[in-house]
This record gives structure tokens, C-alpha cells and sequence, in this order.
């Protein structure tokens, strides 16, 4: 007997909900929350604030950092513009992004019965 279970299936309507909600909480949680991670400040927010003020990326220790950097120069390229923002925001907005991040890949893996490795691997 075939397994007749019902497909896993959501209203555009609540996406378009979802999306609205995250948005406004993100803005909320970037604009209050004040936290902030070793790893995050030392080899994303640092190097690319360096950038942003017209100095050297590899000299952290000017922003007063008790620590070096260990980052992907390709990695500033793409996210210099976190720079532009206070530790605290930017630091906020990367943690909200990511776990937006993981939330659209589970809304793309999770419908699937059986999703294939490979689209596992490339989200």
C-alpha cells in the first residue's frame, strides 16, 4: 500500500506574514538588543570598520582589541559594509541574518520527503 500522507505545504499568505514579522523584529532586536561576539568583532566588524575608516585591516589592535584576527580578506570584500555600523548593530544584524538564513533553508529542505545530499550541500 503506498504511503498516502499529505504533502507539507504553506500559504503564500503566510510566508508573506512571516516575512513582514521578521523583518520588524529584526529592526527591533538590531536597534535594542546589546550583544556582541568575540568572533564576530575580531574577524568580521573590526577588519571592515578598519576599511570603512580608511586604515589597514590587519591592524585590529588600534580599535582596542586584546587579540588578533584571523579572517578571509574575501570575506571583508563582501560584508565591508558592516563597518559602517556600531559593534552592537552590526553584531545584531549578522546573528538576525543568519538565523534568517536558517530558517529559508529549512522551508527549502523540510517540505521534501527526501531531500537530495545535494541540496542539502549547496544550502
Amino acid at each position: 500500500m503506498a504511503d498516502e500522507r499529505a504533502a507539507f505545504t504553506i500559504s503564500p499568505r503566510y510566508i508573506w506574514a512571516a516575512l513582514i514579522v521578521l523583518i520588524i523584529g529584526g529592526i527591533i532586536f538590531t536597534a535594542v538588543m546589546e550583544i556582541s561576539a568575540w568572533d564576530f568583532r575580531n574577524n568580521l566588524w573590526g577588519p571592515a570598520h578598519l576599511i570603512t575608516q580608511g586604515h589597514s585591516a590587519y591592524t585590529i589592535r588600534t580599535l582596542g582589541f586584546d587579540s588578533e584576527a584571523v579572517w578571509m580578506p574575501t570575506a571583508i570584500g563582501v560584508f565591508f559594509w558592516l563597518g559602517y555600523l556600531p559593534l552592537i548593530q552590526a553584531s545584531n544584524f549578522w546573528w538576525f541574518f543568519n538565523a534568517a538564513l536558517l530558517m529559508i533553508i529549512m522551508l527549502i529542505v523540510i517540505p521534501k520527503r527526501k531531500p537530495a545530499p545535494l541540496l542539502l550541500a549547496l544550502f
